[in-house]
């Protein structure tokens, strides 16, 4: 698996162009079972809730493929929605390479 989506709480119903390098993971990600996952790439929708956004950004920095050049992605949506959620990227931001992209 290359590229996992992950949507905090909820259960969505949505439409995604099939990909055999992408899966979308429904449900609430703070209980979802990520021990037997690798990726390349993620998109964190936390939520608006610094809860997910801290829980989920922890679990993914376990389950990344760093053996893979040029490395690993991580993407945040919504960054600046939460205060708390933008102190905490911005502390992560000292240890690792984080950009934010206007727009």
């Amino acid at each position: 698996m290359d590229i996992v989506v992950i949507r905090a709480r909820e259960a969505l119903t949505l439409k995604c162009v099939e990909s055999p390098n992408a899966d979308m993971l429904h449900g609430d990600s703070a209980t979802f079972d990520f021990s037997t996952l690798s990726f390349q790439a993620c998109l964190i929708d936390g939520a608006h809730s610094d809860f997910y956004v801290r829980s989920d950004t922890e679990k993914m920095l376990q389950h990344i493929d760093r053996s893979a050049p040029p490395g690993a992605l991580i993407v945040w949506h919504d960054y600046g929605t939460v205060p708390a959620d933008v102190r905490y990227l911005n502390e992560l931001a000292s240890t690792y390479p984080i950009r934010r992209i206007r727009g």
